[in-house]
Order: structure tokens, then sequence, then C-alpha cells
């Protein structure tokens, strides 16, 4: 049987008409005419293997299909075994080289791959929404001949290289001769920091999720770190979702609304305060240590004020991993519901995207999203650690920094309360320690691939 390109694009793209071939007619028990003679219980044996001829013919017309298009040059086409497939084999990939990152991302970069060439935009076909390893969250150096490109902005916060986001490109036609506006060049739709999970045991198993925890714990400020660059970088952007990925786990935080933009600068550094005994005066010395400790407070209030993002979802797995004594737990992996519901959020404000339906359409929201009792005991959790290691722990280190905390801080300088030990036991598993760095020492150690120094023409091709 041939098909003509027609009926391949309404059965394979189309998404909105169901082809012929793909219709099955179910047998209806009450157009068999019975005899007197045969009771209605005989009956039954003969409705499974009608029902079974069905299921072969849709079986065969669907295969007959697949090899048409599969022989078609105007079609790109994946099945949805060999889909999983490819993620089975990634993953056990992944966990064989579970001390390195970046097997993680040929996994994860497959899935998001495919799932952006489900997306079309249906108004500006010229636009791309493109999986980009380790995209560039800052500003550029003006590439050469370009006389209208923004200059480089000091003020904003160092450059920042997610690992992975889902960007929207627009047009050249949308562009127009003049690039003086870069930031509507693209628009982020995501971004992912993905972790490694180095455990000794399989990744299917209850231990794992415990110690995946304990990382997305201690990851969580430079998630929020990167996408808060990300947003001060583009002042177009209104929005902005954040993924990060330990090992087969996920954590999901979302900025629906962009924070006001003095809260998305970097804060003004700590004057240093020299040494006793130099040739300052004790007057001199005071006055340095006065104006020192009015800085830090003044930071301690921008810390107070850091926009903290909405907790969608916390540590939940990526894949459906099978348990069962004889059989390896990575064959026939398939994508979580909770996991297929996160990744269609951030196109879920683009109206005027298309969706081909395909095996990434999310399930019901009301199932995964915010009634899931289970992702709302994730959240709190979620949302507890995104005030502790993101405000409440680097109040504490501005008040190391002042020397104004020996054992127990201030209770009229520490700001929000971090949660004590009562809170801790809130957790599904652990509390980590918190991590006390010098603000005069460098960055934040949470702070991975951003840049301190301007960047050169050779970053050129991370432009986003």
């Amino acid at each position: 049987m041939k098909f003509t390109t027609a009926q391949l694009e309404n059965s394979l793209v189309g998404g909105h008409r169901r082809p012929p071939v793909l219709q099955v007619t179910f047998i209806r028990v009450d157009t068999i005419s019975l005899s007197s003679s045969l009771p209605l219980p005989s009956l039954h044996p003969y409705l499974p293997w009608r029902s079974n001829r069905a299921g072969r013919r849709r079986k065969q017309e669907k295969e007959t299909i697949y090899n048409s298009a599969f022989k078609d040059k105007d079609f790109i086409i994946v099945r949805k075994a060999d889909f999983q497939q490819g993620i089975s084999t990634l993953l056990f990939y992944a966990w064989k080289h579970r001390n390195s990152e970046s097997h993680l991302y040929a996994l994860y970069n497959y899935i998001q791959s495919l799932q952006c060439h489900t997306l079309l935009h249906t108004t500006e076909p010229s636009r791309v929404i493109t999986p980009w390893p380790q995209p560039l969250f800052g500003t550029l150096e003006p590439p050469k001949g370009e006389n209208n490109y923004p200059p480089r902005n000091n003020a904003l916060p160092s450059n920042y290289y997610p690992d992975h986001a889902r960007i929207m490109i627009f047009g050249s036609k949308e562009q127009g001769p003049s690039y003086s506006l870069q930031a509507r060049i693209s628009t982020a739709l995501d971004s992912s920091e993905v972790k490694v999970l180095n455990i000794k045991t399989a990744w299917n198993l209850p231990e794992s999720i415990r110690d995946a925890e304990k990382t997305v714990e201690s990851h969580i400020a430079q998630a929020c770190d990167s996408s808060l660059a990300g947003l001060a970088h583009n002042p177009f952007w209104t929005s902005l979702y954040a993924f990060l990925l330990v090992g087969p786990y996920f954590s999901l935080f979302a900025w629906k609304a962009r924070p006001e933009e003095e809260q998305l600068l970097p804060l003004p550094p700590i004057p240093k305060v020299p040494h006793p005994g130099g040739k300052e005066t004790k007057e001199e010395l005071e006055e340095l240590i006065a104006k020192r400790e009015e800085v830090i407070r003044h930071r301690m209030e921008r810390i107070r004020n850091t926009p903290v993002p909405e907790v969608i979802h916390y540590n939940e797995p990526v894949f459906n991993l099978t348990t069962q004594p004889y059989q390896k737990w990575y064959d026939k992996a398939t994508l979580s519901a909770t996991y297929l519901h996160a990744l269609s959020l951030p196109t879920s404000a683009e109206e005027e995207l298309a969706r081909q339906p395909s095996w990434f359409g999310a399930r019901d929201s009301n199932r995964f999203g915010e009634s899931n009792r289970r992702v709302n005991i994730g959240q709190d959790i979620g949302h507890k650690f995104v005030q502790k290691m993101v405000i409440d722990d680097r109040i504490q280190n501005e008040l190391a920094s002042m020397n104004l905390v020996k054992d127990q801080p201030d209770p009229t300088l520490a700001g929000p309360r971090p949660p004590d030990s009562n809170d801790s036991q809130q957790s599904r598993f652990s509390e980590t320690e918190p991590q006390i760095f010098d603000p005069d020492a460098g960055p934040h150690p949470m702070k991975t691939r951003a840049s301190t120094q301007d960047v050169d023409d050779t970053d050129a091709d991370l432009l986003c």
C-alpha cells in the first residue's frame, strides 16, 4: 500500500485530521445476528479474536505509513519505541560514567532536541526553538563591523553559562537591518543546570533520591543566580523557568513575573579595611569600619529582597524505571508524567506555538501539577531550601563579615529566621550544613562558569 505526500502530512504532521487508514471500527455485539440455538455466553470467545485482528490490522497500517515516510526525503521521523530505546541506552551510559557531568548532557540533549522539533511557531515560521548547550546569559563585546551593537554594561552581573537552555531565536526578517536591540534576537524559555549523582547503587533504588536531594540543596543558589543574570542582561525577557537536574531527578523553579530592575543588579562590593597599626589614624580607621558596616547592612537589605522563584517541582523522577527483580532497571525507560508536565510549562504561555501530538504531550495538570499532594509536599520542602540557600545563609555570611556572628547571630540583624532544628525535620531526607564563605575572598562558591572578565570576540558564537 502506497501513500501520497498529502496523506503522510495529514497522518504525521497535521495532528488535527485523523487519516482514514488509522481509524479502527470496533465490533458491536448488537450487529451480530444471534441464533436461538446459540447461547449468549458462547459469543465471548469470538470477541477477543475479532479485537486482536483489528489491532493487528491497525499495527500493520502504522508500519506501512512509517515505511512509506521513512523512504520519503521530505520527512525525518522517529518512532516512540526507537526514542525509548535511545533514552534507555543513554541513561545506562550516564550511570556507567556517573562521576561525570558531561555524560548526562548527551541524555538530556537527546530529549530536549527531539521535543523542540515538535514545536512550531504558527505566525512566524522563521522562528526556531532549539536546545542550546552552555548558552551565554550575559553580554558580548560588539562583533567586528557592528556599530549599533549595545555596549557592555559593567553594572550588570557577571556572565553566566548554564549547562542547557531552550531558546527561541527570532527570524532575520523580524530583526531588521539593525541589531541594536540585542535582547530581542532571542528569548530563553528555560535553563538547565545538570549535576552528577555519583552513588554506588542503581538509580532506581530509594536511596538514590535521598542522595539526589542533598545535591539539589547545595546547588539551588547556582540555578537561581544564573537565571537572575539572564533576566538582568535581557530586559525583554518577562519570565524564566530553571531546571536543576541531578542524575535522573529534576527540580523546576519559575520566575513567572520579571523582578524589579534593582533586584537584578549585583551587590555593591564590601570596602576593605586595613589592619590596625598602618598609616591610618584611629579616627580614619573607625570611619572606614563604619562605612564597611553600612555597606554590609545595605547588602543584607538587598539580600532580604532577593527575588525567590516559585517551586513547581522538587526532586522528582525524570524517568519511569522498573524495579522488577529479573529485569535491568534502565530497560524500557520512559519519561515520567511529572517531567512531561514540567517540560510543557515553559512553552505554555506561547499561544502562537503549534505542538505536534506526540508522546511529549503533557498529561492532566490537575494530576501532576498544583493539586498533586506529593508535588505540594515537594514544593513546601523546596521553598524552605530556596529561602535557606539564597537568603538565610547569605545573611549569615554578611553578619560574619561584620564580625557580629560568634556562636549565635544577632536576632535584630539576621533578617528572615533560618530553619531551626524542628523545621529541618520536615525535609523528606536530610539537611546540609550552611556554606559560609568570605565575601572578600571572591565570587560565591556556587557561581560556576561565571565570567569575571570582559568577553572577547571568541565568544561571538554564544550570543543569546
